[in-house]
C-alpha cells in the first residue's frame, strides 16, 4: 500500500511539473526572461528560464503531502520551509 501510494505521488508530482512548466514557459518568453545564446551555451536560439521553479513547487508540496503523514509532521515541515 506505502509503495502505491509513493508511485501515485511520484505520477503527480510528475505530470504537475510537466503541465506547470508548459504553462509557464510562454509567460516567461512573453515577459523577455530569456537565456540568450553565447559562444559556451547548448543552444542557439533565446530559451526561456525559469521553467525550474515549477519543478521545485511540485516536488516541497509532494515533500510536505509526505511529512504530514510522518509521526515528527511538525519538524519535517519547519525542515521543508527552512529549506
Amino acid at each position: 500500500m506505502v509503495l502505491f501510494l509513493f508511485l501515485a505521488l511520484t505520477a503527480v508530482v510528475f505530470l504537475s511539473s510537466l503541465i506547470g512548466t508548459g504553462a509557464i514557459l510562454p509567460v516567461l518568453g512573453a515577459r523577455g526572461i530569456l537565456d540568450h545564446p553565447n559562444e559556451r551555451s547548448s543552444h542557439s536560439i533565446p530559451t526561456p528560464k525559469g521553467g525550474g521553479i515549477v519543478v521545485i513547487a511540485c516536488i516541497a508540496v509532494a515533500w510536505a503531502m509526505m511529512a504530514t503523514a510522518a509521526p515528527q509532521a511538525g519538524i519535517i515541515l519547519a525542515v521543508i520551509a527552512a529549506a
